[in-house]
């Protein structure tokens, strides 16, 4: 918003900035005073070109004195009554026509030097001109083509500025030189068309620019464009550029110093690098930034070869805009000196644009093909074939989608995703044979399918690193690298296979650093000493089947980690010879695998600190439950049959059996044993429930007894949670949240559950937070109202800003937050004894939450304000001032209690109206002492609209209102510590304290989505008491420039906002 207004701002500051600055004479009677204040608180598709043969103009290589020129018939000539001129020469009419669309031919007669004007100008239908001389001028072009007339060049076309322009349907065709110094060799217009056989070379910006309906450019195959200084680097901005409808095609070879080799912008623009056409631009520095450029809607299309030296080959930018590298297009831009240079890539679609590939991409550079924000897509298609030098083959950021249907076989990452909501996918016909590390990275929030071939040669086949990273091999595809790991995740990454995985090296899936890895499909490694899967320090579910063909292998090698095994788990062992198999059936849960053996190796390898969850049958005359390792029984489906189960240490149980139901009370019969020893107990692993354990006819159940929630959450979500629970089953989003609480298996996740469920660290510091704002802007008010002249008028800007750190308030979060803002004014005196004046500003703040779903609002606000001074005596000062603040609140936070990672959105209105007054009596002590007693009161009423969450089950916050009333007492103090007749120096210390009289924080009232009652959220509360102590140094020169420094700091207040001032005041 602020970035959207700052032109207002601006202007408006202006205004003030001159409005006090009028007066004529030497007498001081305005002030500007500029302050910066820091508060911190700590707690369109163009058709291929088909070469034109429009017999109205002659051959471009028939000798103009060749009275053979074939001239079609053409309508009758409208009579005109006197002649008019058709040629100027210098100004001087060279040829004239009675009627208009007569033919008429002329031939430049001499070299031209104009001065002030246009060397050559041509107009009207049917007028041939051709030049054969030198044409130069100073004025903004030196050749005008107009209405539908014809102009051939075989001469040589200069100027200081543009050299030719047509325009009203106007041909021309250069068949030799235009090196005009300025901006534009050739500029096209209102549906003319230009052919260049020849050199365009200008010195600076435009080879060719062509804009508008109908209008065409071609560079044909003996063209060559190579615009710009090559001692400029500045210069060369586009071979050709086309806009508004334009179409620019190349033939032949754009060559120019640096950025664009062709520029398209705008719907039904178009730029056309045919198959002969060569795009090389940038040689003479290294710059050469884009080959091909369009946005807003353009459509550029390469059939040929663009080489230019540096950053993308073919850039797209803008919803509706698109690059097409054709089947005979090949890109390879970038040089092997310096690969990194300048972010070199094939192609890139951006800000929503698309970018497809055909043909060839071997740019030696870091990227293949890129695609940028939300909306853009960058497409290899089948025919494709990407084989650039450097780190990425293609690559997807910030929103962007990339995706595979040919070949990937650049020398380092195949496919690179980063970023929440960015997806790259290999499709069913896709290969990546990268010669790199990755086959495909997901990083940073990035999602990653495979549903083709991934072969590359070193490391990782797919990977997925850092949180909400996630990988997935689908059911047709086949991951077979020659590195270490198949499929890997690391620092919260997650890896799913449902296809086939029989990569060459050690691991077929490699999970560590609290990821999740699942296998729903194959892994088959060949060799020895081999491992399925390695698991650390995260959480691994094996669904499908692994197959080990080898001698010393591993099925599952787990440490601190939680391995879960369904009733499809498989794991094979064979050396061809002798095959071994343990399914779910037959997996020793007691030992986590250790007693399942085999000659080829072991099925499992569990540390003390894994755990190995059943949710199947362990069956077995005596079952031991031992071991430093958490044994957790699935509720549902996993049974114990033995004759005697010994607990040496505590056996959990899940909560499986307990969801999708409201009962209170659950018998699970799982325990098929005669007798149950031990010292260990049976535990409920939810934290919502109970266990206890009764002897039956055929074992024991077990029952599990849920906790009243008015036990678990103290207030209203207690009540409410209860209340709604009987029947929750049958709606879809209350049950959801009652699976959701049955599975937390601490204090800590139902922590987070009621945080996330009631939407607290926002709803709980909403009124705090506007207060707070709101005191930093009275502050930054007041602060500039201290320091003006009370004797004259001025004008008044304070730039503030403030970062803050606020801890956690009871069962509300605390956030981290920083806020910038500016507020100006002026203060004009009215009488001898009264001034009064305005003020207006605008904040931005943004608050992030200490929570785990990452929640955050982001405030723009708008100050106007009112300020009025008296002189009531010759020293008691009425000083009052009244503010209204309007603002935009966004909020946005994740669901994480459920695993959902649900995003939430809100936005509510707030406002608030306020104001002070206060009493400043001023006493003189001595000629280096003034005391300043002041009392007042601050007043300040808030209001915030009621909004209801989007994105999934969030919360219906109600409308808020609250209002302050605080008494205020302090003194100041104004001491010179030294003057003499240029230099003053001046220590202001001071003190207010102010005390609430008010009640103004009360509970904020929110609903669940499908929950019936209310629930009240205790707001994070200010102390009544605040004392604030400061102390302000200012230096005066001649009584008309000071500069100021203050500190202040509170003491009693609970935020402890301290604030640093500096700034300098100019009388006139």
């Amino acid at each position: 918003m602020f970035q959207r207004n700052k032109k207002t701002l601006l202007i408006l500051t202006a205004m003030l900035l001159t409005s006090g600055v009028t007066a004529k004479s030497e007498e001081i009677n305005d002030e500007f005073l500029l302050l910066g204040t820091y508060f911190k608180n700590f707690s369109s598709k163009a058709d291929s070109y088909q070469k034109k043969n429009d017999d109205s103009e002659p051959d471009s290589n028939t000798d103009s004195d060749d009275e053979s020129d074939v001239i079609p018939p053409e309508p009758a000539p409208e009579p005109i009554s006197d002649p008019f001129p058709v040629v100027r020469q210098n100004n001087v009419v060279k040829a004239e026509k009675n009627m208009s669309g007569e033919i008429l031919k002329y031939n430049v007669s001499d070299d031209v030097n104009s001065l002030g004007q246009e060397a050559l100008w041509m107009t009207d239908k049917n007028t041939f001109v051709y030049n054969n001389k030198i044409l130069d001028s100073d004025s903004d072009y030196t050749v005008l083509v107009e209405n539908e007339a014809y102009f051939e060049n075989n001469g040589t076309i200069k100027g200081s500025n543009a050299g030719v322009k047509l325009s009203g349907i106007s041909k021309m065709i250069n068949n030799s030189v235009i090196e005009n110094s300025g901006d534009i060799g050739v500029e096209v217009s209102e549906g003319s068309y230009f052919e260049n056989n020849g050199i365009i070379k200008n010195g600076k910006n435009y080879g060719i620019l062509v804009y508008g309906k109908n209008s065409e450019a071609i560079n044909t195959k003996s063209g060559i464009i190579e615009n710009g200084d090559v001692n400029d680097k500045n210069t060369g901005l586009a071979g050709i550029y086309a806009g508004e409808g334009g179409t620019g095609r190349n033939m032949g070879i754009v060559k120019n110093t640096s950025y664009y080799g062709i520029y398209v912008t705008g719907a039904g623009s178009a730029g056309i690098n045919e198959s002969t056409g060569v795009i090389s631009n940038g040689a003479a520095y290294g710059y050469g930034y884009f080959g091909m450029y369009a946005d807003d809607s353009g459509m550029i299309i390469n059939q040929g070869l663009i080489m230019n030296a540096n950053c993308r080959g073919m850039y797209a930018k803008g919803i509706g805009t698109t690059a097409i590298n054709e089947i005979s297009g090949v890109i390879k831009n970038g040089s092997a000196e310096k690969p990194y240079v300048y972010d070199i890539g094939g192609m890139q679609a951006a800000s929503g644009a698309l970018a497809i590939n055909k043909g060839r991409i071997e740019t030696v550079g870091m990227y293949g093909m890129t695609s940028s924000q939300t909306g853009s897509h960058a497409v290899n298609e089948a025919t494709g074939v990407i084989a650039n030098t450097s780190l990425y083959g293609m690559y997807a950021e910030s929103g962007g989608k990339a995706t595979n249907y040919g070949e990937i076989k650049n020398d380092q990452d195949g496919m690179y995703v980063t970023g929440s909501g960015s997806t790259v996918i290999n499709e069913t016909t896709g290969v990546i044979a990268n010669d790199g590390y990755y086959g495909i990275r997901a990083v940073t929030g990035g999602t990653a399918y495979n549903k083709g071939i991934i072969q590359n040669t070193l490391s990782f086949g797919m990977y997925a690193n850092n949180k909400n990273s996630v990988i997935v091999n689908e059911t047709d595809g086949i991951i077979q690298n020659s590195g270490n790991s198949g499929m890997a995740a690391a620092n919260g990454g997650a890896a799913y296979n449902y296809g086939t995985i029989k990569n060459k090296g050690n691991y077929g899936m490699d999970i560590n650093s609290t990821s999740t890895g699942v296998n729903n499909g194959i892994i088959h490694l060949t060799g020895n000493n081999k491992t399925g899967v390695n698991v650390l320090n995260s959480s691994f579910i094996n669904n499908g089947t692994i197959i080990l063909e080898g001698k010393n292998n591993i099925g599952i090698r787990a440490a601190n980690s939680t391995i879960t095994l369904t009733p499809n788990s498989v794991i094979t062992l064979t050396d061809g010879i002798t095959t071994d198999t343990v399914v779910y059936e037959n997996t020793d849960f007691d030992s986590k695998g250790e007693k399942n053996t085999s000659t080829l190796g072991k099925f499992y390898s569990l540390d003390s600190k894994s755990t190995l969850v059943n949710s199947g049958s362990i069956v077995g005359k005596t079952i031991n439950i031992n071991g430093e390792s958490k044994f957790i029984m699935d509720s549902q489906t996993g049974k114990i049959q033995a004759d005697n189960l010994v607990l040496e240490t505590d056996m959990y149980i899940n909560s499986q059996a307990m969801l999708n139901s409201s009962k209170s009370i659950y018998e699970i019969n799982n325990l098929n044993v005669e007798k149950i020893t031990g010292d260990g107990k049976i535990i409920s692993d939810a934290e919502l429930f109970t266990a206890s354990t009764e002897k039956t006819d055929k074992g024991y159940k077990i029952v599990l007894t849920r906790k009243n929630f008015q036990d678990v959450y103290l207030g209203d979500l207690g009540k409410v949670l209860e209340d709604n629970y009987q029947g929750s089953e049958s709606n879809r989003t209350r049950n959801k949240v009652y699976n959701a609480l049955k599975q937390a298996s601490s204090a800590e996740q139902l922590e987070t559950a009621f945080d996330e469920l009631t939407a607290a660290p926002l709803t709980g510091n909403q009124v705090y937070q506007q207060y707070t704002q709101n005191k930093m802007i009275n502050n930054s008010l007041n602060t500039m109202l201290n320091k003006r002249d009370e004797n004259i008028s001025g004008t008044y800007v304070n730039v503030f800003g403030s970062n803050s750190n606020t801890n956690n308030y009871n069962n509300v979060k605390g956030y981290d937050s920083g806020t910038s803002g500016v507020l100006l004014g002026r203060m004009e005196k009215i009488t001898s004894k009264t001034a009064v004046g305005a003020f207006f500003g605008y904040v931005n703040a943004e608050y992030n939450y200490k929570d785990n779903g990452k929640s955050q609002q982001i405030t723009d606000t708008w100050i106007l304000s009112g300020a009025v001074e008296q002189k009531l005596t010759p020293n008691l000062k009425w000083t009052s001032v009244i503010s209204y603040n309007t603002s935009d609140n966004d909020t946005e936070r994740k669901l994480t209690y459920d695993n959902s990672n649900t995003t939430l959105t809100g936005n509510f209105r707030s406002w608030s109206a306020g104001g002070s007054s206060s009493l400043e009596y001023k006493q003189k002590i001595n000629n280096y002492i003034d005391l300043k007693p002041t009392i007042g009161i601050i007043l300040d009423y808030i209001e915030q609209s009621a909004y209801s969450e989007e994105g999934g089950a969030g919360v219906n916050a109600d409308s808020y209102n609250g209002f302050s009333a605080k008494a205020a007492a302090g003194v100041r103090a104004d001491f010179t510590a030294f003057q003499n007749n240029n230099h003053k120096f001046m220590i202001q210390p001071r003190i207010l304290y102010t005390y609430e009289m008010g009640d103004p924080y009360d509970s904020k009232q929110i609903t669940m989505t499908d929950f019936v009652g209310m629930i009240g959220i205790e707001n994070r509360t200010a102390e009544r008491n605040d004392l604030d102590l400061g102390v302000d140094l200012q230096y005066i020169y001649k009584d008309k420039l000071s500069f100021y420094a203050g500190y202040e700091s509170g003491v009693l207040s609970d935020d402890r906002l301290q604030t640093i001032t500096g700034g300098f005041k100019i009388m006139f």
